[in-house]
């Protein structure tokens, strides 16, 4: 009798552990299907989804005949041009694009006070290019 408790009781254990174990995974590394992928990526067929995977570095795990993709890789290749070039203009990149993921667009469309300066090393030569920069400068 006590062996057959003691049987329930690490059975129970072990139930309750792995209920943990598996709420703590779904919060924390969601997995994309790579059929959602396809969709979002608008391709016609698998090979294509997975030669851009391939080449965005993310890794495919295959379960079975499913194919997941960790959601924070995916969303990270995704949005890789974006943030080379908000890295390029903006020493402030990261805060700008976590606001641009929660639809804050406010620093993105120039309420910031950061300025960007493109200089060139274009020198005029005639009286009226000069005219013409001078113009350019001052609006």
């Amino acid at each position: 009798m006590q062996i057959s408790n003691k049987l329930k009781q690490k059975r129970k254990e072990e139930r309750e552990i792995n209920e943990r174990l598996r709420s703590e995974y779904k919060t924390q590394f969601k997995l994309i299907d790579i059929n959602v992928i396809q969709h979002l990526l608008k391709y016609s067929d698998l090979r294509s989804t997975l030669n851009w995977c391939r080449a965005n570095d993310l890794f495919v795990l295959e379960q079975g005949k499913s194919k997941t993709v960790n959601e924070i890789e995916f969303i990270l290749a995704y949005y890789k041009p974006f943030i080379k070039k908000l890295k390029r203009k903006h020493s402030n990149w990261k805060e700008m694009f976590l606001n641009y993921l929660n639809g804050e667009l406010g620093l993105l469309l120039g309420t910031s006070k950061e300025e960007i300066m493109v200089q060139s090393n274009y020198k005029a030569k005639t009286k009226s290019q000069i005219s013409f920069l001078d113009k350019m400068k001052s609006i």
